[in-house]
């Protein structure tokens, strides 16, 4: 009766978890059913609170720079080439 409150998502997720077979009677069925739903419910809070902590939110992709092409774009006019060098105007004087 109580897994009828619950989308099918859910229950997938009960079906499958270690704790939804070991419950023998009805009583010990919804604790540990109960226990299962408070970790669940502990794993998003944990989630939100790292993405909160790094300034995303749930739906927000983070696309990462690929190294190569991020050392590239960064170290860009930083690191002095030979002709640049050359070309200086200290260096002309």
């Amino acid at each position: 009766m109580v897994e009828s409150c619950f989308d099918e998502e859910f229950l997938n997720y009960w079906n499958r978890s270690p704790a939804s077979s070991s419950a023998n009677d009805s009583k010990e069925q919804l604790e540990s059913l109960v226990l299962f739903l408070k970790g669940e419910v502990k794993g998003e809070d944990r989630i939100s609170l790292a993405m909160s902590g790094f300034c995303l939110t749930k739906g927000e992709v983070v696309k990462m720079p690929r190294k190569k092409k991020y050392n590239q774009e960064t170290q860009r006019g930083k690191i002095p080439t030979v002709s640049m060098l050359l070309a200086s105007p200290k260096h002309l004087k």
